[in-house]
């Protein structure tokens, strides 16, 4: 009875450890910006995802316990395709991609997400963890430093360029008329706006 009773209080002592541990983990990953799942080797079941899908995707996080590739709801439709083949290959590595994601709401948002396998103690893998960051800010950034970039380009043209490009160009054609049709889409290119 005394050994039952010991069992029993260091039984309860372990649980209540693991409990707190749990909770610490729960706060952590709630508290992230980033949205962190875990599924099982076969990216078939989720075992957690936190709230951080709801505020990226826009979409509740039970659609992904019932389905894990309801992942793929809210992916841009240009980029399913590549998206789901990084989710099949899961299971045989990892995978590191960046793809957009169109909200209900119909908002547009910039995902960076990686994966990774989780092996037990005899190396198999039995888990796979993901990390999605949202990178909206990063590649408005990005798109908008090119745009200046772009106008700068262009104010520096001066019209003495153009008309030396130009008549380059023209000797260019009477050389050799395949060149010159690249030169001009190249130029083209750099003059559009």
């Amino acid at each position: 009875a005394l050994l039952v009773e010991r069992l029993g209080r260091s039984y309860r002592v372990l649980l209540a450890e693991l409990g707190e541990s749990e909770e610490r983990f729960r706060q952590i990953v709630e508290a992230i910006n980033d949205f962190v799942w875990l599924s099982d080797s076969h990216f078939t079941k989720h075992f957690y995802a936190n709230a951080a899908y709801e505020r990226i995707w826009g979409r509740s996080r039970q659609r992904l316990y019932e389905n894990p590739y309801a992942l793929l709801d809210g992916v841009h439709p240009e980029d399913v395709s590549r998206v789901s083949d990084a989710l099949n290959q899961l299971p045989h590595g990892e995978y590191d991609i960046e793809f957009r994601v169109v909200r209900p709401d119909r908002e547009q948002r910039w995902v960076w997400s990686r994966g990774f396998p989780v092996r037990n103690e005899r190396g198999d893998i039995y888990r796979i963890a993901g990390i999605s960051e949202d990178i909206t800010d990063r590649k408005l950034a990005e798109a908008e430093r090119a745009r200046v970039e772009l106008h700068a380009l262009r104010s520096r043209l001066q019209p003495h360029f153009l008309f030396n490009t130009l008549h380059g160009i023209r000797a260019l054609v009477l050389r050799d008329p395949d060149k010159a049709a690249d030169a001009i889409e190249t130029l083209g290119g750099l003059l559009r706006y």
